[in-house]
C-alpha cells in the first residue's frame, strides 16, 4: 500500500509544496504520471514543467519552476552515452573495457533549461546518475559530461 502510487503522490505532493522552492528537479518520474499527476497538481500551485524520458523507457527527468518567477526560453535533451562518442574523452575510454561497454549501455539523460529571471538567464540542469554502488567510476564520467554538455 505504501509503495503504491495514489499514496505516495500525495506524499510527494506535500513535500513540494513544504519546500516552497522556485525551481523542482525530480528524477524517475514516469511519463504517465508526468501527465495526469505531477503537471496539472504542481500547475495548481503555480509551476510549469517538462519531462525528458530515457530512450526506450518512459520515465525520465523533469524540471518545473514558478511561472510568477521564471519564463522558459529554451529546453534541451542529451544522452550521455551519445555525447560521449563525440568527445575528446571518449579516446581515452574506448580502449577500456571496464568503461566503454557499461557506459554504452546506460540510458542516462541530462535535461538542461534556460529560464529567465528578471531579464537574466538561468540555466538549470537535471540528470539522474548511474546508481550502482560498484560504479563510482561511471558516474565520474557520466558527471564530467554533464559539465561538457554545460560548459560548451
Amino acid at each position: 500500500h505504501a509503495l503504491e502510487f495514489p499514496y505516495r503522490s500525495q506524499l510527494l505532493l506535500g513535500e513540494i509544496e513544504g519546500y516552497n522552492a522556485d525551481i523542482l528537479c525530480l528524477q524517475e518520474v514516469d511519463q504517465h504520471h508526468f501527465i495526469r499527476f505531477y503537471k496539472p497538481q504542481l500547475a495548481e500551485l503555480g509551476y510549469d514543467g517538462v519531462l525528458t524520458t530515457k530512450v526506450r523507457v518512459r520515465e525520465g527527468c523533469a524540471i518545473f519552476w514558478r511561472c510568477d518567477r521564471f519564463k522558459h526560453l529554451a529546453s534541451h535533451e542529451f544522452i550521455l552515452r551519445n555525447e560521449l562518442v563525440k568527445s575528446s574523452l571518449w579516446d581515452k575510454l574506448y580502449k577500456l573495457p571496464e568503461f566503454e561497454g557499461p557506459l554504452r549501455k546506460r540510458t542516462t539523460i541530462c535535461q538542461v533549461l534556460v529560464l529567465e529571471c528578471d531579464g537574466k538567464p538561468v540555466i538549470v540542469a537535471n540528470t539522474h546518475l548511474y546508481y550502482h554502488a560498484e560504479a563510482r567510476h561511471l558516474r565520474f564520467i557520466q558527471s564530467a559530461m554533464v559539465t561538457e554538455i554545460l560548459t560548451a
